[in-house]
This record gives structure tokens, C-alpha cells and sequence, in this order.
């Protein structure tokens, strides 16, 4: 349809997933949790061989305060353009 804008909301919110590793890795990474040396998942990402899948029902809404003060919903009139509106504190 030409010269339609599509107008929408994003939002943010929180998920958990799970990751299955092996017996073998599980122990190190463990370790490595505990030494401090791992404290999110790109600590992991790069040595270790596994698998990740989201858990059902585990999605939850974030608020700013939880982001930092940046937003958590934003409006937007078109794709590619800055936020109309946004729930952040600079808003």
C-alpha cells in the first residue's frame, strides 16, 4: 500500500531461558560462577558447547527504574524513526 505508515508499540520486557550443558562443563561452569569470572551469558558463549530454549510463561513486564530510566514502551508513527513517546524518565 503505498505511502502507508505503520504505526506501533515496542516493548521491552524480561524472559528466562534455559541452557543445558553437559555433566562434564556444568562442574567448570560452576566454578567460573563462583570465581566471579562469569556473570552473564556472553561469559559463556564463546568455550562451551550448549543449548539454549526459552521458558513458557516466565515473560515479564519491565518498568524503567528496571532499564536504567530508558524505556520500556515506546511509540513510534513509522519503522526507522526516533520514539513519539516512551515511558523513560527523559520523556
Amino acid at each position: 500500500m503505498k505511502g502507508y505508515i505503520m504505526a506501533h508499540i515496542d516493548i521491552k520486557k524480561t524472559t528466562w531461558e534455559r541452557i543445558t550443558v553437559s555433566d562434564e562443563d556444568y562442574v567448570e561452569i560452576l566454578a567460573k560462577f563462583k570465581a566471579g569470572d562469569f556473570n552473564q551469558l556472553s561469559d559463556i558463549c564463546g568455550d562451551y558447547e550448549f543449548e539454549i530454549e526459552g521458558i513458557d510463561d516466565t515473560d515479564e513486564e519491565m518498568y524503567p527504574d528496571d532499564n536504567k530510566g530508558n524505556p520500556t514502551i515506546e511509540l513510534f508513527k513509522e519503522n526507522g524513526a526516533d520514539a513519539d513517546w516512551g515511558n523513560g524518565h527523559e520523556y
